[in-house]
């Protein structure tokens, strides 16, 4: 619940509900409490109707505009606002004493699930829920809510399909109009209303305006085109049309994990013994399976890893060891740089050939799942596994890396690969799906190969649209029978998807008995159990570093949505004390660099694997202060701009930076080996052009966890704030980030002296200072002269 104050007193609520990600305008009359006494964050409990729809069909249109108007000013007389999703209550209630009690319980030891674990699992639910709803409607609370009565540019009648283009003034932010988002589209004039997609939209920081493309359906491109050209206006050659857009919601599948989880069941009827109930009862009862043998089979010491050859270490051992002996669930707990990714690939590849269990490995984002699939793919002794991973299309449009192990390339590979042992009917349906998969790629990948088609070749593309879902469905089925995955690498939310009843995957994941999750620090807790949920009979194993970020999310830390639903799984894992390895061996960068972290955010627990003669590059290219340290902090002069969508930019930074960029790459560094690493989304969008220019990589940290580059310059752009307004630069998850993804040195720029106003950020001044490693910015032309 959130409070809306006026002059100090509080004039209404905004509520948002379990199984409804949007925030709804509550009304004194239907509160069973005074608006005084409602507080900030507070949960409540409502009852209301069934959250059904409340849209109206009239059998015939309006006679005219002015009927139009009259008609929407009449239903709003009787049919009250409505939002999207959003439920309206019947009547709100404050917590009972004993619902209190229960959530301070659930926050505390949670002794109540050890009583009783079913009646836990119901309200566990119900809070989740309820979190997940906020914690969505929080996500898209600056989406854009208006319907935009715009002109469009209609670029080419003939393309196919048809596509509009059209500018969105004042607009400081992307508010929801980005790359792949649905739009409710409307002719003005036409007699229909359909369901266009961003192809691409381009946010211009220095005009404040959007740039948008959308593209209609295939199937409904003759329909847009005869109304296109009974109300355009053409002039010069250009063809424009007045219509109106609106935003819309995502189609079902392809929704953000919160939104997903806020929609989903979770804590299924579990069958009495099953392997999700051992799992959620070792977490919350803290119910613990007997430990059996622990000893490793030599031969797994060495390890080939893409022609090199790997020494497993000590503690990167005893990970394996406790991936193999079959616990409900475990977590392995790993820094920076200590082989996450490749023990965790390592444990999957492994749990196949020793076991022959089949896997699943799973990760918040598909830049991370496509390099645990890489990981994979990397390991020699494991070249016969199958491995899968699934990207979707729209990741794929948004420039996603790609696999050799992608699921639409494995479909298209069927028929040729293993046509000899399909049946006609399969080898059939295969080369269906083939044909139609690429004349679609085409469609998505190439727009001038789909501007001048024939009729022939039009209605070739709309059969290919029209079948492509039961045609992969039916390729999924075949690629089972003949090429079953040993792993399946996939994002969690494609996951939980995939595996509902409409999903990809539904019914084909029952002999997946182990569940891997990488980057775990960042999967949400809810998550968890709706993994459980929609694989009753996998265990667990999750990999991560509960000192790195923690699930992305809009809200403060310590809001009552976060407590509840964003926790990362780390870190419950280990507050409840399940079977635990540790991986404390850093391979990733400078030993001297190890030291600052190592301090912050390790208590002195990690052991160097590199050697500094092997990381040398950012030494031998920069004269630094301390020639025997690869980091540089520049202290650099200058003021911060707070831009109207909260974020910051900093000018005068942004230009240090492009002369530190210069200087490496006069040095020969490669643009391959450098990344950008900003703070602030502002930040990086005044960095944007010069980073596509240079071609040096442009991150902002919270995007960055799991990846590594050779030099890092991170930026920090804030001047002149409080100490008691610095969470963000100063939160120790974030900074562990921002300062653990170099291998060989780091440039860090910023103000120093409200820099030091920060208790962390103070820390690395002083570490700094001490190793003689600050200059001012006028010093940086010195660093990159010949010795």
């Amino acid at each position: 619940m959130s409070v809306v104050e006026r002059y100090g007193a509080v004039t209404g609520l905004k509520i948002v509900f379990e199984g409804t990600p949007e925030a709804v305008a509550v009304s004194p009359s239907v509160c069973d409490f005074r608006l005084g006494e409602a507080e900030e964050d507070e949960i409540v409990s409502a009852h209301s109707r069934k959250n059904v729809s409340c849209a109206i069909r009239f059998s015939e249109y309006p006679r005219n505009e002015d009927a139009q108007r009259q008609l929407c000013a009449l239903v709003r007389d009787f049919l009250p606002a409505h939002p999207e999703e959003g439920l309206l209550p019947l009547k709100v209630f404050k917590l009972t004493g004993p619902e209190k009690a229960w959530i301070a319980d659930r926050e505390g030891n949670f002794n109540s699930y050890r009583r009783n674990p079913r009646a836990s699992q119901r309200l566990m639910s119900h809070l989740f829920n309820a979190a997940c709803s906020a914690l969505a409607a929080v996500s898209k609370m600056n989406n854009d809510k208006r319907t935009l009565r715009v002109t469009a540019t209609v670029p080419d009648l003939d393309a196919f399909p048809l596509r509009f283009d059209f500018t969105i003034a004042d607009m400081s932010s992307e508010c929801g109009w980005t790359n792949q988002h649905p739009v409710h589209l409307w002719i003005v004039g036409s007699r229909f209303v359909i369901n266009a997609t961003i192809q691409q939209a381009d946010h211009s920081h220095k005009d404040r305006s959007i740039a948008v493309r959308l593209v209609v359906p295939g199937w409904r491109s003759d329909d847009v085109a005869r109304s296109v050209s009974v109300f355009n206006t053409t002039k010069d050659d250009v063809t424009t049309v007045e219509i109106c857009a609106k935003l819309g919601s995502p189609p079902v599948g392809a929704e953000p994990l919160y939104e997903l989880i806020s929609k989903g069941q979770l804590f299924g009827n579990f069958s009495e013994g099953s392997q999700a109930e051992a799992v959620l009862n070792s977490v919350y009862g803290m119910r613990r399976a007997p430990i059996g043998p622990t000893d490793l089979r030599p031969e797994h010491v060495i390890v080939s890893v893409g022609g090199t050859p790997c020494f497993l270490r000590h503690d990167q051992m005893e990970a394996l060891r406790m991936a193999d002996l079959n616990l409900p669930v475990i977590a392995i707990q790993g820094a920076f740089g200590t082989g996450k990714t490749f023990v965790g690939a390592l444990a999957a590849a492994r749990t196949f050939t020793l076991s022959n269990e089949y896997v699943i490995a799973t990760t918040s984002t598909n830049t991370a799942v496509a390099h645990f699939t890489d990981m994979l793919l990397r390991l020699d002794d494991y070249k016969h596994l199958n491995i899968l991973r699934y990207v979707s299309d729209s990741a794929l449009m948004e420039g996603t890396p790609q696999t050799p192990v992608d699921l639409h390339t494995i479909l298209k590979d069927l028929p040729d690969i293993y046509g000899t042992v399909l049946s006609p009917n399969d080898y059939a349906t295969c080369r269906k799906y083939q044909r139609g998969r690429e004349l679609l790629e085409s469609l998505m990948f190439y727009d001038d190969f789909t501007v001048d088609l024939t009729e022939a070749e039009r209605e070739e593309y709309l059969i290919a649209e029209r079948d492509i879902s039961d045609l992969t469905r039916k390729a999924v089925a075949i690629m089972f029978e003949v090429r079953r995955p040993a792993i399946l690498c996939i994002t969690t939310s494609a996951l939980l998807s995939s595996t509902s009843a409409a999903g990809i995957f539904f019914g084909h994941l029952n002999s997946f008995t182990t569940l891997i999750g990488d980057e775990a620090s960042q999967i949400p807790e809810p998550a968890l159990v709706a993994l459980a949920t929609h694989l009753p009979q996998a265990r667990h194993v999750y990999i991560g570093d509960n000192y790195q970020l923690e699930p992305h999310t809009r809200c403060p830390r310590t809001s009552t949505p976060v407590r509840f639903g964003a926790r990362g799984v780390m870190d419950i894992l280990l507050e409840r004390g399940v079977p635990t390895a540790d991986l404390i061996t850093t391979f990733r960068a400078h030993p001297l660099l190890n030291e600052l972290p190592n301090f912050l955010f390790y208590d002195g627990t990690l052991e160097n694997g590199a050697c500094a003669e092997d990381r040398q590059m950012f030494l031998s290219a920069v004269q630094c202060p301390n020639p025997a340290l690869p980091f540089i902090f520049v202290d650099v002069p200058g003021t911060s701009t707070k831009s109207l969508s909260r974020s910051h930019s900093n000018e005068a930074e942004a230009e240090v930076c492009r002369q530190v960029i210069q200087g490496l790459l006069r040095r020969n560094i490669r643009p391959s080996s450098i990344a950008i690493i900003v703070f602030y989304k502002e930040q990086a969008r005044l960095l944007k052009e010069f980073a596509k220019m240079t071609s040096v990589d442009l991150h902002t940290v919270d995007s960055v966890q799991g990846r590594e580059k050779d030099i890092v310059v991170l930026l920090t752009t804030r001047t002149g704030f409080h100490a008691d307004r610095g969470d963000f630069l100063n939160d120790a998850h974030r900074l562990n980030v921002a300062l653990t993804r170099c291998r060989h040195g780091q440039f860090v720029l910023g103000h120093e002296s409200s820099l030091a106003r920060l208790s962390y950020w103070n820390d690395i001044l002083n570490w700094a200072s001490n190793n003689g490693a600050i200059i001012t910015a006028s010093a940086i032309s010195d660093l990159f002269n010949s010795r």
